[in-house]
């Protein structure tokens, strides 16, 4: 039996493994370490009229993934 273009191998002692995966969570989840965007997130969030319009475009993409079904196990919080 060969591998096949799905098959990967965990090295734990990559810079890139993530710790703090969680098995429950999404498929992907980036490593905090390289990727934390929650400091814009909280300055994003403070202001009501800018949460308003992130929570409308959410609610738009979620939408518009359901009509793409290729994409319908995707993650729905995947933003344009």
């Amino acid at each position: 039996m060969v591998p096949s273009s799905k098959y990967s191998k965990v090295d734990i002692t990559s810079d890139w493994y993530n710790e703090d995966y969680d098995v429950n969570g999404p498929d992907i989840q980036p490593n905090k370490k390289y990727y934390d965007n929650s400091k814009a997130y909280t300055e994003m969030a403070s202001k009501p009229e800018v949460k308003k319009l992130y929570d409308e475009i959410n609610k738009v993409m979620s939408e518009a993934i359901g009509y793409i079904s290729f994409l319908t196990n995707s993650n729905d919080t995947m933003m344009p």
